[in-house]
């Protein structure tokens, strides 16, 4: 089995110049740890990751407590756009890949969830553990081990 037989085909993402307010409310609406940067072609350009947002908001606002992530950057952060908090993708599979690679390298990598992207870096979609679960629950299990 696949990468592309599993995989979350149109996932949520963000754009350079989205406030980090924003991208707070897409993280906390979709209940996600990390978003896909792409540009207007949907090419893949990093990922924003919620630890860094947090991590942001503590470092600008060490008391920050039980308000909403979205909440707190829209006022700890008012300024800040994704591209001043994304980072470069760790990696990125294509979706032809088999699920076991993708699970070795989200292992490696220690990350939960990785951008699938076609020979050109246009963001397919997304595999994370929730995916590879779905495989397992589906009893695709098997095709994790020789």
């Amino acid at each position: 089995m696949q990468i592309k037989d599993t995989m979350t085909r149109k996932p949520i993402t963000v754009w350079l110049e989205d406030s980090i307010a924003d991208a707070a409310a897409k993280l906390s609406i979709s209940k996600l740890h990390v978003l896909p940067v792409v540009n207007e072609h949907n090419q893949l350009l990093g990922l924003l990751l919620e630890r860094d947002l947090l991590q942001a908001i503590q470092h600008a606002h060490p008391d920050s407590s039980d308000v909403p992530l979205h909440l707190l950057a829209q006022f700890v952060l008012p300024d800040l756009k994704v591209r001043d908090l994304m980072k470069p993708p760790t990696t990125s599979l294509r979706a032809n890949v088999p699920i076991k690679e993708a699970a070795r390298q989200m292992l490696e990598h220690g990350v939960y969830g990785l951008p699938i992207v076609d020979d050109k870096d246009h963001l397919l979609g997304v595999f994370t553990v929730t995916n590879l679960m779905k495989a397992v629950v589906r009893g695709d299990l098997m095709i994790l081990w020789p």
